[in-house]
């Protein structure tokens, strides 16, 4: 872990952002598996590549069906998945400072990792996802408040789109789809 200065730290460590006694006390107490009550849950089998089915899954929502269609019908494929990572990895490795990644020889390793299918991927990965699409994430670990992701640099015209997803465990994700018939507004 490297410390940067405030000013010169445009990716923050997400568990830096929370108070982390308090996310695990939390942990403990059976948050994890609790959502806030305007969203449904949209299951995404363990693995892997589970992250990587939660973006393409979205991507594929609100470019390909202009969102007129049901998110929990959607069935990336293989290579959908496959092309969503090697575009992901691409960004973040070709701009490595800007995520605030040191590219010596130990984090180039572990960074080619990365790119392998059925491999845990980091948060850089939801972050470079917002910065590629402009999009915004809103990432929940129960039914507190969310980590937001912004895009570095932020949409000029009109709306961000905002992906939801439910972080279950250490490295579960599921996608999130705001319940149309909840009577709760998000802040």
């Amino acid at each position: 872990i490297k410390w940067i200065p405030g000013e010169n730290n445009v990716l923050a460590d997400a568990l830096s952002r929370i108070g982390h006694a308090e996310f695990l006390k939390n942990e403990r107490n059976g948050l994890e598996d609790s959502i806030p009550p305007c969203f449904q849950v949209i299951e995404i089998p363990g693995g892997g590549d589970c992250l990587m089915e939660c973006l393409t899954k979205f991507q594929i929502f609100v470019v390909e069906y202009n969102k007129k269609a049901d998110l929990g019908w959607i069935k990336p494929s293989f290579d959908d998945i496959t092309n969503m990572r090697g575009k992901l990895h691409k960004e973040i490795t070709g701009n490595a400072p800007k995520y605030g990644i040191n590219m010596d020889d130990k984090n180039r390793l572990i960074w080619k990792e990365y790119k392998a299918t059925q491999t845990f991927v980091p948060m850089e990965f939801i972050q470079a996802f917002c910065n590629l699409n402009k999009y915004i994430a809103h990432v929940y670990f129960g039914d507190m408040r969310p980590f937001v992701f912004k895009p570095f640099k932020e949409k000029t015209k009109g709306d961000s789109e905002i992906i939801y997803l439910y972080l279950k465990g250490s490295n579960h994700y599921n996608l999130l789809m705001l319940d149309e018939k909840a009577d709760v507004v998000l802040e």
